[in-house]
């Protein structure tokens, strides 16, 4: 059963990983995937993602003070809920209270990382895998076998985190934001000139040179947002 762990963020990022490497020990019909891990190098990076998230059967999302805004995350739990019930998508909640989540996240069922919820988590992920799960005594004596292992790997992460002041992006920041955006433009008008002109076998390879480019800039404009949030999040301040 395939479930997509969401990060954004330092300190996500490493709770990610700890659950990435857990989750398969306690259930062994998991198959984790998240995007630190699981993305080979050249691939195409939006594609995959957009592949996994299609065809994931759980969704875990790592929320932490310093990404209850993030851009990728609400794009992420988005997607997510498109494809399984609301119910399979449960942010976990690190050093963050449920009052303190804003907009569609409160839509999910969330759990605080204590034991007791944690251990209601994993029977939720049980159940959605079907013939693939595990009889309920036998959850429970391997989850009590390894928390432990999960709890001690968190209790290494350094949550704190400080409040900073975001400073406004520079003139040649701007400049550069617009010639991306600009570029993806240009791609998004040779597809709608292609459709437009009507199918015409000589211009096949160019239209699917025109959807490529569409999703090569946009792969590359989402990593740039994806990286600014990491950049300027609030852990850059700790």
């Amino acid at each position: 059963m395939n479930v997509f762990i969401s990060w954004s963020g330092a300190v996500s990022c490493q709770i990610a990983k700890s659950l990435y490497d857990w989750l398969p020990t306690v259930l062994q019909s998991v198959q984790p995937f998240m995007s630190a891990e699981d993305i080979e190098k050249g691939a195409r990076w939006l594609s995959e993602i957009t592949t996994e998230l299609e065809t994931s059967h759980f969704g875990v999302i790592c929320l932490t003070p310093e990404n209850l805004t993030s851009t990728w995350i609400h794009f992420e739990a988005g997607s997510l809920a498109k494809v399984v019930d609301r119910s399979r998508v449960v942010p976990i909640l690190f050093k963050v209270e449920p009052s303190d989540v804003q907009g569609p996240l409160t839509q999910f069922q969330m759990v605080n990382f204590a034991k007791d919820e944690m251990y209601r988590l994993l029977g939720s992920i049980n159940n959605a895998a079907g013939e693939s799960r595990i009889p309920a005594l036998r959850l429970e004596r391997t989850f009590d076998m390894f928390w432990p292992q999960l709890k001690g790997e968190i209790e290494k992460i350094d949550l704190s985190t400080k409040v900073v002041t975001l400073r406004a992006p520079t003139r040649k920041e701007t400049l550069r934001l617009r010639k991306y955006w600009s570029q993806l433009r240009e791609r998004c008008r040779e597809v709608v000139d292609w459709i437009q002109g009507g199918y015409d076998p000589e211009r096949e390879k160019a239209f699917v040179d025109a959807i490529n480019n569409v999703d090569r800039e946009l792969a590359l404009l989402l990593q740039r947002v994806h990286r600014a949030e990491e950049r300027f999040s609030l852990s850059e301040g700790r």
